[in-house]
């Protein structure tokens, strides 16, 4: 077989013949003798082959199971979940070919193949199983922002935001957009960029990088929202390095509450410290009248050392803290009636995109950012309503 892709450089490898689960499919070897050929050997022999070959059939009973490993080097992989009649092989393989002949895709030839089956009066059209290759399943796409500095890519992006004429942070005190430069320019620019990234498309990673602000990846989370259907990956240098993927699995990680203050009313301000302690920066913001906050609940990680640098060191602790901000923001937004919230951060820059990509239904939200200024150390930067 390894010669005659050798030879003809197919695109489609059709294999038909028996088949048992993990012993493998049995083919002849050179002296004509039936031989089983395991899954992983399968699938290493079509790894080599990965640039030509786009689908393999196995076309044989029980080979769901390498169809499964082979569709790690395979975009399109179909194989058969129990023993299939000779009859309903014939006519899925027909309506197969009969769709690819006509300028189909491999998903409209699987489907008329099944379709072929059950119009010919055989009851095994969801014998074969179509499977894909995971970057099919969610195809990236790349945003690359460049907020409080222009930076260079190893690899570039698809598409590239600057933000630098809005942002300074070395300038005393800092240099931000007002919600005013958000609400006018770059939340509609983000949105036109998620639409042309995304081009009708469902089920899509967002590969995020950048020198991003707190709340400026907090709005690309909410445009680019898991209820979208969007994946979201962030690069992020704190804890382990790599990328945090909204997809991980949560650890037991928690909030404590440290601070709380104030009577029901329709503002009510949240401070996540995770980065480092800031009880007197947030203090200050709740007691300053311009922005009439009625409560604060102010939280740092229930761990022994709380708000510190190392507070978050892997991609599920991030996610647990998400996960729990969004039961917290539910709860004290009930308990003190508040229609408003008022958001501040002292994070990773990657838990603020995922939170954004996760919290939605609660209402108006206003953002805030470090200033360094010490009468006014926050101020509003991105309202959103998620």
């Amino acid at each position: 077989m390894a010669r005659a892709i050798l030879d003809y450089e197919p695109n489609i490898i059709h294999l038909s013949g028996h088949g048992e689960g993990e012993n493998g499919i049995l083919l002849e070897d050179e002296t004509g003798q039936a031989k089983f050929v395991s899954p992983e050997t399968l699938s290493d022999l079509f790894k080599l082959f990965a640039e030509h070959v786009e689908c393999v059939i196995l076309n044989a009973c029980y080979s769901e199971t390498q169809a499964k490993t082979i569709c790690q080097h395979i975009d399109y992989v179909i194989g058969m979940n129990t023993a299939i009649q000779d009859r309903a092989a014939i006519e899925f393989s027909v309506g197969f070919y009969d769709a690819l002949s006509n300028g189909r895709d491999y998903d409209f030839a699987y489907n008329l193949g099944r379709q072929y089956i059950s119009m010919a009066g055989v009851q095994q059209a969801d014998v074969p199983q179509l499977m894909k290759k995971r970057s099919l399943l969610n195809p990236v796409i790349s945003l690359g922002v460049n907020g409080s500095a222009e930076r260079e890519y190893d690899n570039s992006p698809d598409r590239i935001l600057n933000w630098t004429k809005y942002y300074d942070f070395n300038a005393q005190p800092r240099k931000l957009a007002t919600p005013e430069i958000w609400q006018e320019d770059l939340l509609p620019e983000l949105q036109k960029k998620r639409d042309e990234l995304a081009q009708g498309r469902r089920d899509l990673t967002l590969d995020l990088r950048g020198m991003i602000p707190l709340s400026g990846a907090f709005a690309i989370g909410t445009v680019f929202q898991e209820t979208r259907g969007f994946i979201l990956q962030v690069e992020q240098s704190t804890g382990s390095s790599g990328f945090w993927k909204s997809s991980e699995k949560p650890s037991n990680l928690k909030f404590r509450v440290t601070q709380e203050h104030g009577h029901a009313g329709r503002n009510l301000c949240i401070a996540l410290a995770i980065s480092r302690p800031s009880w007197p920066q947030v203090q200050k913001l709740y007691e300053n009248p311009v922005y009439g906050i009625n409560a604060v609940v102010y939280l740092e990680p229930d761990t022994e050392t709380g708000a510190c640098d190392r507070a978050l060191p892997t991609n599920a602790d991030a996610i647990a803290l998400v996960d729990h901000t969004k039961d917290l923001v539910d709860h004290y937004r009930q308990h003190y009636s508040a229609d408003r919230i008022h958001l501040v951060f002292v994070c990773p820059m990657g838990f603020a995109a995922l939170l954004g990509h996760r919290l939605r239904a609660v209402g108006e939200i206003v953002t805030y950012e470090f200033t360094k200024s010490v009468e006014e150390p926050y101020i509003p930067s991105v309202i959103v309503n998620p």
